[in-house]
């Protein structure tokens, strides 16, 4: 037990590192989002909670085009501040702007800084989190190391850690849901586990919705061997415990928009947007400022990513699925190979990518004068791929845990493969894949060993055979 401790121990410090080190090399990553940073100013400054100040807005297409994330503390915002134009937020989930706000409080700046410490710590703790997962699940420690050790010093997620965007957090938040859910099975203590989850779960609708619905089949799932009615009823308790967490904000958001929004509204842009994922005919594509404008032309009336506007936008979607309903199956299963088979983010690494298929001289050369590209390109497929090859072999000695590694990644990639896939809602099933990955490693490894000794034994037995 003192070496497991030293070598967690060991790996915690690996991953603080590994961190760190992004930080170093790219304190202002150009992924972030200066809405939740905006957001927090308001909060901080104006005492306006939830709320953008569009008078700020044409500064948000400058920042938008510049090299780095800019912070509120290196912007000008006393002319915004003094002349402000209030509108209510409801599209992004809000606990970002909320953590920064209460960070910023504390620090007495507003910079992204405090918040990406406190995210590499916390995600630095998270694997050990993996590890605990990884023991309970198939009770094999030098797996449970492994799995640990390769959360530890994943690129992709290191690289998120620091990114200033409400997106990391699903990472962390699902890997606690099902370490408690995980105990909440096994200690006599069950309640307790059920109960904590589901604050966490309710505090997870302010950064990720889905981990509510993940928590609920998790709970289901795991508790199915004491019958499907205690199933029912602890998965019942543990989401009535999130949604009571909900409930200020669906209150407020009622009180704004006249209109039943329990969470965020969004989804019908990202619906729309969706189609952008293949050439189509619709006119879905990756670019709010289209959107804006083609809604525009229809309904001139509707403020901008405001309830109504999103409920058209989707209404508007969900119409050109009826009209080419192929075209959407088409668009799901190429959705469903970018979320796995050809997953990866060209941000880890380079700012820019070059696909091997694409480069002009060839994918053999590509993989000789772009080395690192190669590795960026390939890394995650590949751990996919070892991850599904783990998922096959194991499957019978493992059927139930498998199930539950399985539930925690469909339900991470499926809403995204229905509407619309980016990398960063990915990321979240990452540590799934490493730790079959770790599994497959270990049994492979012992069953090596089992075979050097069963030679070893026939070798000595055949020693022991007097000639004839």
């Amino acid at each position: 037990m003192s070496s497991t401790r030293l070598t967690l121990l060991a790996i915690f410090l690996l991953a603080l590192g590994v961190r760190l080190a992004y930080l170093e090399s790219d304190p202002r990553p150009l992924f972030g989002s200066w809405l939740q940073g905006g957001m927090a100013h308001n909060i901080v400054d104006d005492g306006h909670w939830f709320q953008i100040n569009t008078n700020a807005s044409p500064m948000t297409a400058i920042f938008n085009h510049l090299p780095h994330l800019v912070e509120p503390a290196d912007v000008n915002l006393k002319y915004a501040d003094a002349h402000p134009h209030w509108e209510p937020e409801v599209q992004e989930p809000v606990g970002e702007s909320v953590l920064l706000a209460g960070l910023w409080e504390i620090t007495g700046s507003e910079r992204f800084l405090p918040e990406q410490i406190l995210r590499i710590v916390l995600d630095a703790l998270t694997a050990l989190l993996v590890y605990r997962i990884a023991l309970q699940l198939f009770a094999r420690r030098r797996a449970a190391i492994l799995s640990a050790l390769f959360y530890a010093v994943y690129p992709p997620i290191a690289w998120q850690t620091i990114s200033p965007y409400v997106d990391f957090w699903a990472i962390d938040l699902t890997i606690a849901v099902l370490v408690m859910q995980l105990q909440a099975t096994r200690s006599p203590h069950r309640w307790r586990w059920l109960v904590a989850c589901g604050l966490l779960a309710g505090v997870s609708t302010y950064f990720r919705p889905f981990v509510l619905l993940l928590s609920a089949i998790l709970a289901l799932l795991l508790n199915m061997p004491a019958g499907w009615r205690s199933a029912l009823w602890r998965a019942s308790a543990t989401t009535i415990v999130a949604l009571i967490l909900a409930v200020p904000w669906t209150i407020r958001n009622y009180d704004v928009y006249h209109t039943f929004v329990p969470f965020r509204s969004g989804f019908g842009l990202t619906m729309w947007e969706g189609f952008a994922d293949s050439p189509n005919n619709g006119g879905g594509k990756f670019d709010i400022s289209s959107t804006i404008a083609m809604v525009h032309r229809e309904r001139p009336q509707l403020a901008v990513e405001s309830v109504a506007w999103d409920n058209f936008v989707k209404h508007k979607a969900t119409e050109l699925i009826k009209q080419q309903p192929l075209l959407y199956l088409g668009l799901v299963a190429y959705r469903a190979a970018e979320a796995t088979l050809v997953s990866y983010s060209p941000s880890w690494m380079h700012r820019t990518t070059v696909s091997p298929l694409s480069y002009k001289r060839g994918p053999l050369t590509f993989a000789l004068e772009r080395p690192f590209n190669l590795l960026e390109a390939t890394l995650e497929p590949a751990v996919f791929l070892l991850a599904m090859l783990s998922f096959g072999l194991t499957w019978r000695r493992w059927r139930r845990e498998n199930i539950v590694l399985m539930t925690v990644v469909l339900v991470t990639l499926l809403p995204y493969i229905a509407l619309h896939v980016e990398h960063r809602y990915l990321v979240p099933a990452a540590f799934a894949y490493l730790i079959w990955s770790a599994l497959g490693i270990d049994v492979l490894v012992e069953t090596l060993a089992r075979r050097r000794k069963a030679q070893r034994y026939e070798i000595l037995e055949a020693g022991t055979v007097a000639p004839v």
